[in-house]
């Protein structure tokens, strides 16, 4: 198991495998992701090699690779038959799971927010998860795991601002 993984595994000990989960008592676990700010693991990885700082080379199979691959379609969260949110960010998954799609999250599925709004960062969920301490819906991303390195995030962003090819 990558150091990582562990990590995460050991945050995540507290859900229950709520990630992957239907069931109603551990949808209320994710539910209070405000307190699980302090189970947050400190990220010491240092950031990905060779990111893109253009629109050149820009596109999801980039982002797939870089951030969804290693930080978000992980066991028990954005992977499998049933995905956290019904939202699939594993390679060849992703694009359908996010471009144009309204929220379904239990936090962020009565809302009107929509995951990747294709050349408007402002106006995209995911950017705002990935983002900010406390997004518009549910909590910040990765779970129960540090914020991702800066520089992913502006891959993520610049991603989303290019029209999400």
């Amino acid at each position: 198991m990558r150091p990582r993984a562990a990590l995460r595994a050991l945050a995540l000990l507290g859900l229950g495998a709520a990630c992957s989960s239907p069931s109603p008592p551990q949808d209320a676990a994710r539910d209070r992701a405000d307190d699980l700010a302090d189970t947050r693991v400190e990220d010491t990885r240092p950031p990905p090699r060779d990111i893109p700082r253009s629109d050149g080379g820009l596109n999801i199979e980039l982002v797939e690779e870089r951030v969804f691959g290693f930080y978000c379609a992980v066991p028990a969260c954005h992977s499998g038959d049933m995905p956290t949110g019904r939202m699939n960010l594993e390679p060849g998954r992703a694009r359908e799971s996010l471009l144009g799609v309204r929220a379904r999250g239990v936090q962020c599925g009565a809302t009107d927010n929509v995951r990747v709004v294709p050349g408007s960062a402002e106006m995209s969920l995911l950017v705002h998860k990935l983002e900010d301490p406390r997004p518009p819906c549910g909590a910040q991303m990765p779970l129960g795991s540090a914020p991702l390195d800066p520089e992913l995030v502006a891959l993520v962003r610049r991603w989303v601002e290019a029209g999400a090819p």
